[in-house]
């Protein structure tokens, strides 16, 4: 018994934290021991999302693609979602994620509903991720016209 409440217990300096802050501790060193585990194995690289498509309503867009390869499958970790203001070439995305607009979310599906978004025109892609969190190549930027 004494030994499982030492197992329990918080170092001293970890105490003082919020519940909040020691989740975020221990995600941090779970996701260091998990690239830890996956840095020992072949990760394969992530292809281009197929068959990318879009469409919007009256405050919101819905996003579609394939799945990736059944043998690719054990290798993936999800797909990103990106998001930037239609005034942008839809041609620059496919060079810099990040400074052309905002990762929006990352999900484990093959659709994403975007809600409550500004009347005006977006343009969206979406990427694959492995499991070292390298991403794959841009699905083509679609354009959606939100009303």
């Amino acid at each position: 018994m004494a030994n499982e409440q030492n197992l329990l217990q918080l170092p001293k300096n970890l105490q003082d934290l919020t519940k909040r802050e020691n989740v975020a501790l221990l995600n941090q060193e779970l996701k260091r021991l998990v690239n830890a585990v996956n840095q020992d194995r072949w990760v394969d690289q992530m292809p281009v999302p197929e068959n990318f498509e879009s469409a919007g309503g009256a405050g919101y867009a819905v996003l579609g693609w394939d799945d990736v390869p059944d043998e690719l499958r054990p290798s993936l970790d999800g797909a990103r979602i990106w998001k930037a203001d239609a005034s942008i070439d839809p041609r620059e995305v496919f060079s810099d994620n990040e400074d052309k607009g905002v990762l929006v979310s990352c999900v484990r599906t093959t659709k994403y509903l975007d809600v409550e978004v500004s009347t005006g025109t977006w343009l969206y892609w979406v990427q694959w991720v492995n499991l070292n969190g390298e991403a794959g190549g841009v699905a083509g930027a679609e354009v959606v016209d939100v009303i």
